[in-house]
């Protein structure tokens, strides 16, 4: 939305929120050697679902976007390497040598 944001009724609902919790113990005590080698242990957290909003920097978006080149430059660099010795060394295509210095 274009409202401004108003600071002072964003910190009194922060500050205002209910965050609480409810502990349920039925004071059962366990002990070692109790009968039983081990105990379960239940746990039920609720939490509120949170939105996180992050806008890269320009250099933090040029660093990954650089490693994602040279991730994919190592692929083609070998890729084509390899088709190379294979179209050479197989003499796939007619090739001539020149030594240099001769016309």
């Amino acid at each position: 939305s274009d409202a401004p944001v108003n600071l002072g009724k964003v910190f009194r609902d922060y500050v205002n929120r209910n965050i609480s919790f409810r502990l349920e113990n039925q004071y059962k005590i366990w002990s070692r050697g109790s009968g039983t080698e081990n105990f379960v242990l239940e746990v039920n957290i609720n939490y509120p679902e949170e939105t996180v909003l992050y806008t890269p920097g320009l250099w933090q978006t040029l660093k990954w976007g650089w490693i994602q080149y040279l991730g994919i430059l190592v692929i083609f660099v070998y890729m084509f390497n390899s088709i190379k010795t294979f179209v050479f060394s197989n003499q796939v295509l007619p090739t001539i040598c020149n030594p240099p210095g001769r016309k």
